[in-house]
């Protein structure tokens, strides 16, 4: 990341600009042009992954609930001038460039990293950002682009260890290179805010500062998921991150209904056969569909 981005990215008015103007809809309908609104996401943690004492859903609780879809192109627009005005003020030429680079291994990375270029680009003006797609290396392009920092905007995944808001933290909450993820300290720019004393600096500390409020709590699970929805609320509400997507499923021909078998947000219960039973048929969309609302219900 040069100067120039590094300062960009450091500026709220910026991230809020990016985040305000990224269609997820779009971008997932790359991989999913059916129902891509299923997959798109406005929080960290998925919905369905944990529940309160009330059996409330965590992604409802508190903070959380306040996370809706970013996506308008009117405060896009309007955090777009913020920016500038306070960037040009600084220093900072434009466009801004930014890069984005994606693994040329993963089946339409690229085009997705495309469809972001052409859109943002369209809504912010060229004038204002140059999004730059680059194909990483194949091999070792977790090593190369995404533990060594070689990116400005890049798409990320992060899968659950275990039935709590706090795995959701493990990628940005370390305070100094203790793991291979690192986004939030050693590579993210919720450090370079707190290592240059920008103005983002202090919404960066209280994100550290409110999960090491909520990690804290340990017997009372409503306070618990409360601290941690203000925690990933204050990350995402600075546009530190951008929630995007849930990963996009294949479509399988298959004669089990999966809602007879075992259910877990993590791990591999999904993966046993134990009470599921073998039809005479291939399961059809409709007998799916019709499969899940019973299994809802």
């Amino acid at each position: 990341m040069n100067r120039i981005t590094g300062k960009a990215v450091n500026n709220e008015n910026f991230r809020k600009a990016l985040s305000s103007a990224l269609n997820k809809s779009k971008e997932v309908a790359v991989l999913e042009s059916a129902t891509p609104d299923d997959f798109v996401i406005n929080s960290i943690t998925p919905p369905n992954f944990t529940f309160n004492a009330q059996g409330e859903d965590y992604t409802k609780v508190g903070d959380m609930a306040n996370l809706t879809q970013t996506f308008d192109e009117t405060k896009a627009k309007e955090y777009r001038d913020l920016a500038k005005k306070e960037l040009e003020a600084s220093g900072v030429t434009f466009p801004v460039k930014v890069l984005m680079p994606y693994n040329p291994s993963e089946v339409n990375w690229d085009k997705e990293c495309q469809v972001v270029e052409q859109q943002m680009e369209s809504l912010l003006g060229s004038d204002f950002i140059d999004i730059v797609v680059e194909a990483g290396p194949a091999d070792g392009f977790l090593t190369e682009v995404r533990r060594s920092g070689k990116f400005a905007f890049m798409k990320c995944n992060w899968g659950a260890d275990y039935a709590d808001p706090e795995t959701w933290t493990d990628p940005f909450y370390q305070k100094k290179a203790e793991s291979g993820y690192d986004l939030g300290y050693k590579y993210g720019n919720i450090a370079k805010a707190i290592e240059d004393g920008t103005p983002s600096a202090d919404s960066a500390l209280e994100y550290f500062t409110l999960v090491d409020q909520a990690k804290d709590i340990k017997t009372d699970i409503n306070a618990r998921y409360e601290a941690f929805a203000k925690a990933e609320a204050s990350l995402v509400g600075h546009a530190f991150v951008i929630p995007y997507s849930i990963s996009v499923s294949k479509y399988v021909a298959s004669k089990l209904d999966v809602f007879e078998g075992q259910y877990a947000p993590f791990g591999v219960s999904n993966l046993r056969y134990k009470g599921q039973h073998l039809k005479d048929h291939f399961i059809s969309m409709d007998e799916f569909k019709a499969n899940r609302e019973a299994n809802e219900k």
